[in-house]
């Protein structure tokens, strides 16, 4: 009797912490076409497209909340935060890398997926830590911003044949001196809503078209965003990505993701 109680016992804990793979993919569009660092859009070609998520939570058919865990794989994703890096240093991202990765890969509770959420950016307890002891993909020394002493949540960009954009996104603001930063009062994490999303269908695709809506790419000025409320061509970009120009909180859902159909 007692065998069986023990057979049945370990059976309903086997059931309760079984767990099922999901990879989420991740893709780069320019006004609703996917795009790559050799393709031109409406005369607008992507220069940069990295990204840091974190806090993903996946939804299911009832809405009931399923935490992603993070697998770790050395390289692109540990346990709490995974790296997009959708250019691959060709064409016109002549300051990025070869290496890409679209996809986060992790496992969850079970069941079926209609919805997902994420942040984008570096957990606020890893954000100020030295990357040179840093676990992968936090010791990517082109999204460590030296000066602020922090991370780019996300490197964006395009261009013209005559002029161009791009954002550094960064939490903001921040009191201490370099190697001991106190607090940020600019968090500048967005947050991402997908309601209707299941991973085998669909991928997460970022337009960069909303980044740059208001932007003129036809006066020949180089111009960009890093993040600072004084800096006025963050606006726009800042509301396509649910933040709050002045304070860098999240107000909603970025705009400037959604899911679209696999190819």
């Amino acid at each position: 009797m007692n065998r069986k109680v023990i057979l049945i016992t370990c059976f309903l804990i086997s059931s309760c912490t079984s767990v099922e793979p999901v990879t989420i993919l991740f893709e780069a569009r320019l006004n609703g076409l996917s795009t790559d660092c050799a393709a031109v859009n409406h005369s607008i070609q992507l220069t940069d497209l990295r990204f840091y998520v974190h806090d993903i939570n996946l939804v299911s058919e009832h809405g009931a909340i399923m935490p992603l865990a993070i697998l770790t794989d050395g390289r692109w994703q540990n346990s709490e935060v995974a790296l997009i890096d959708l250019e691959n240093g060709q064409g016109a991202c002549v300051n990025g890398s070869k290496q890409m990765n679209a996809a986060v890969q992790g496992t969850y509770s079970g069941g079926q997926i209609t919805g997902l959420q994420f942040k984008i950016g570096v957990p606020e307890e890893l954000n100020h830590k030295d990357p040179l002891e840093a676990l992968t993909p936090l010791g990517y020394s082109a999204m460590h911003w030296h000066w602020a002493s922090g991370y780019k949540f996300l490197r964006a960009g395009v261009k013209t044949a005559n002029d161009g954009f791009f954002i550094h996104l960064g939490s903001s603001r921040c009191e201490g001196t370099i190697g001991n930063i106190k607090s940020c009062r600019s968090s500048n994490r967005p947050s991402v809503h997908l309601r209707d999303f299941k991973p085998a269908r669909d991928v997460v695709a970022i337009d960069l078209a909303f980044l740059v809506s208001d932007v003129n790419l036809e006066d020949g000025i180089l111009s960009d965003c890093q993040s600072s409320p004084a800096d006025q061509e963050c606006e726009r970009p800042f509301a396509s990505l649910g933040l709050n120009f002045i304070t860098g909180t999240s107000i909603g859902t970025a705009a400037s993701f959604s899911a679209r159909p696999q190819k």
